[in-house]
């Protein structure tokens, strides 16, 4: 017994020499440094984050870029508390935070903070059209200073990385044995973000757009979740017969959204939506609808 009083008065010592024992004694608290996470978008003081997020990965980068950390909490553990707690040596760290990645997004390169990028899975894949919604990914960065015997609260702010591209066709044939009559094409979208959440404007790929038929309105739907470009862009969006033997029409998307005095640089929260509606001959493009996105939806 005495033996074993003496090994637990050695460990207790070796905790104490550490900072992990709580100044009440009641058990370990080596994760000192306490990191929150939220996001406002375009309403300040209002914390959306738990309506945007189904889960954060947090990546730890040292002082030299070198990744130290990987943490995932999912929707379920952040109900309780809307962060992360870390244990992290003495030093400078860089945090970079990504929400709501599924096996739909790929990770190359997360070793070295510099090189580190995020992308569409069938763009990694090679494929020539990418037929995949992107992730709903928002982002957030912050460097901190750590001292470890210091307790530290830290705020990680959630920007939107993504832009929702809805499409509406109005006036096209009813599909035939499941397939859509009419496909749409949108070139030049960015296929990989880098970890300093902007996109990899050297790269860019064609998305083609995932139709839904609605029996009743008669209408096709689909929604691209676009990575963030500017309103100085290259985008095109072309609405085809299927297989693309006759195009109908081809959008340069900077001149509907000049046309229609839409912006996505000075907002957080931004969608566009266009509708193609079918007249007999010619084929018409509007905005489906011109409010703001509701920012109460994911």
């Amino acid at each position: 017994m005495k033996g074993f009083n003496y090994i637990i008065t050695i460990l207790l010592s070796a905790l104490a020499l550490s900072g992990c024992i709580r100044d009440d004694g009641s058990g370990l608290d080596c994760e000192r440094t306490r990191i929150s996470f939220t996001y406002y978008g375009d309403i300040p003081g209002r914390c959306r984050f738990l309506e945007k997020t189904d889960q954060v990965t947090l990546f730890v980068y040292n002082s030299d870029g070198k990744l130290v950390m990987t943490r995932t909490k999912s929707i379920g553990d952040l109900q309780g508390y809307k962060g992360i707690n870390l244990n992290l040596p003495n030093g400078e760290y860089y945090l970079i935070a990504w929400t709501n990645l599924t096996d739909c997004t790929e990770i190359h390169d997360s070793g070295k903070l510099s090189d580190a990028v995020l992308g569409c899975r069938d763009y990694y894949a090679g494929n020539p059209v990418i037929e995949q919604e992107n992730d709903r990914i928002y982002y957030a960065f912050k460097k901190i200073t750590v001292v470890q015997s210091e307790f530290r609260d830290e705020e990680m702010q959630f920007t939107q990385a993504h832009i929702p591209l809805h499409i509406y066709i109005t006036g096209a044939a009813a599909p035939t044995k499941a397939d859509a009559p009419v496909e749409v094409d949108i070139a030049n979208l960015h296929p990989q973000m880098g970890f300093d959440g902007t996109a990899s404007s050297s790269l860019k790929s064609v998305y083609r757009a995932q139709l839904v038929h609605d029996a009743e309105t008669g209408d096709y739907t689909s929604r691209i979740n676009a990575y963030r470009f500017l309103n100085d862009n290259d985008v095109q969006l072309t609405l085809s017969s299927s297989g693309g033997t006759v195009r109908y029409k081809t959008v340069n998307l900077v001149d509907f959204m000049n046309e229609h005095s839409i912006s996505v640089d000075d907002k957080d929260e931004v969608e566009i939506a266009i509708r193609f509606r079918f007249n007999n001959t010619s084929v018409d493009v509007t905005p489906w609808e011109e409010e703001d996105i509701d920012p109460t939806q994911k």
